[in-house]
């Protein structure tokens, strides 16, 4: 017998509409003995044949649903990776390569967000996305500040923006464990640019104050 693959929702819609089925159903056999008997033994072939297709389909989506986790897993750790090599160099030479990626993250974030009024919906819902996790971000200011400095120096808004939840779920967890670190004091000088550029958030002036307070430590 030839395998046909189906999309998931299709199977989920089709697994629903026959468990329902199946539920709702009670069997009335024949009056006589020979094709009572006959017709229970068929049912019971056939139903056992059932449970082996749909032991089948429930194994085969375990697994492929374990190697996506696998994948993800792999792909967290990778961007980790690149993530504490970028913030190791900026802290062994003391300032940064380049302010693109931390000034392209703060407008992003902390700035004005702005929607086209004629979108697809494919584009909207990359919107929607993305302004909720700019409220995740932002809500984790104050709590981590630091961890959110990190997260801006590390990490382009294509690898958080774009990616799946799993994968930004696991970027967030890595923000959280964060330890202040003595970033380059350009870092509030950036800040102080974007400031007067644009309008920006109340978290932003949070994050501002927290980068202020680091910089005048260093010289307690």
């Amino acid at each position: 017998m030839t395998t046909k693959k189906v999309l998931g929702p299709h199977a989920i819609s089709t697994l629903k509409e026959q468990t329902r089925r199946f539920e709702c159903m009670s069997v009335c056999l024949a009056k006589g003995a020979d094709l009572a008997t006959s017709q229970a033994n068929e049912i019971a072939e056939w139903a056992s044949k059932l449970i082996i297709a749909v032991t089948a389909i429930q194994q085969e989506v375990e697994n492929e649903a374990a190697a996506y986790r696998a994948q993800t897993q792999n792909k967290i750790r990778a961007l980790g990776t690149q993530a504490d090599s970028r913030k190791r160099k900026i802290l062994d030479d003391g300032e940064l390569d380049s302010s693109r990626t931390i000034k392209a993250n703060l407008r992003l974030i902390f700035g004005p967000f702005k929607e086209g009024e004629y979108v697809c919906n494919k584009t909207k819902h990359a919107h929607s996305t993305t302004l909720r996790r700019i409220k995740v971000i932002r809500g984790l200011t104050s709590d981590h500040p630091h961890g959110v400095i990190a997260f801006l120096l590390a990490h382009s808004s294509k690898v958080w923006a774009e990616s799946s939840w799993q994968i930004f779920n696991g970027l967030i967890e890595s923000l959280k464990n964060e330890t202040e670190q003595p970033w380059p004091d350009e870092i509030v000088e950036i800040m102080n640019e974007l400031r007067e550029e644009r309008p920006m958030s109340a978290e932003f002036g949070s994050l501002q104050g927290t980068s202020l307070s680091h910089l005048l430590g260093k010289f307690d």
